[in-house]
């Protein structure tokens, strides 16, 4: 039950959203990822590291 709690915690943030759904179809660099989703790198990869 605490994994799930955990998991639902992450999803609930927006940014983490967006990573989530550009990486959809494919993988991507974190560089392709901050094109997409218009986050900065470092908090593209904070909530990557996540």
């Amino acid at each position: 039950m605490n994994k799930l709690s955990n998991l639902f915690q992450l999803l609930a943030e927006k940014n983490r959203l967006k990573i989530i759904f550009a990486l959809e179809d494919k993988a991507l660099s974190v560089t392709e990822i901050t094109k997409i989703t218009e986050l900065s790198q470092p908090l593209a990869s904070f909530h990557l590291k996540l």
